[in-house]
């Protein structure tokens, strides 16, 4: 768990070299054939920098570069259709039809949805050749999503008092909120401030919902064994290192 986290902290690096290289190139003029196909008509489109970057690398390192980011799309896309295969057939369907339903019938269920959902995909791909930046697209929509998950998850680990509907309601407003913010009020907001607001409503969404609601859930409230989560005092010397890394980067780099 500490290497991963550790390998995290240099994605910043990793994700904005390219565009620091892809920046310097385009500025200096010293590759026209790359300054030229940054442009699209008069106007500089960001995404062709990694395609570009990757054309003008060397023979073999061009073929390595392209293997992992190949490796990247696959393992991303893997991991997306399993989600989808899995919330259909075993949290929607199968908590509908109860214990009845078969392993059979659950996975050739998760197999339709996987090639519903990709032709779904391919058939809005087009639809995003026309985004300045595809990329924070992609960030910007994730974080409609994300900063519920994180709340649920926060209120859930950390409270004895959060109700199930109280996580049904943050799932749903987190939603309404992001779209709220990004059509109506934060508009002009960077959307990373955006998500904080979100994220800050939607907790206090389920605290309201919490206290309004039935509180005698409590008697199905699973035990957790806090023995599970002891650690040593090395783990937490690294984890320490590893939080102030992150917040001193955050506090530079803002």
């Amino acid at each position: 768990m500490l290497f991963a986290a550790v390998m995290k902290l240099f994605m910043p690096l990793i994700v904005v070299l390219p565009g620091i290289a892809a920046y310097y190139l385009y500025n200096e003029g010293s590759n026209l054939n790359f300054a030229q196909g940054m442009l699209e008509g008069s106007t500089v489109k960001p995404d062709k920098a990694y395609p570009l970057l990757l054309s003008i690398l060397p023979t073999g390192f061009k073929g390595l570069a392209f293997a992992a980011l190949t490796a990247a799309i696959v393992a991303s896309l893997a991991g997306k259709v399993n989600s989808i295969a899995t919330i259909v057939s075993l949290d929607i369907y199968k908590n509908i039809k109860g214990d009845a339903v078969s392993d059979t019938a659950l996975v050739k269920l998760g197999k339709v949805t996987v090639l519903i959902a990709l032709v779904i995909g391919a058939s809005l791909a087009p639809l995003l050749q026309h985004l300045d930046q595809g990329f924070q697209f992609i960030q910007e929509f994730t974080g409609f999503i994300t900063p519920g998950v994180l709340a649920i998850f926060l209120m859930g680990i950390f409270t004895t008092w959060t109700t199930p509907n109280a996580a049904f309601a943050g799932a749903i407003a987190t939603f309404a909120y992001s779209l709220l913010f990004k059509n109506f009020w934060l508009d002009e907001s960077p959307f990373m401030n955006r998500i904080l607001v979100v994220f800050i409503c939607t907790v206090a969404t389920m605290v309201l919902v919490s206290l309004l609601g039935n509180r005698n859930y409590r008697n199905d409230t699973v035990i957790v064994n806090r023995t599970l989560f002891v650690t040593s005092s090395g783990f937490k010397l690294v984890s320490l290192f590893i939080l102030g890394v992150l917040v001193a980067l955050y506090v530079f780099l803002w």
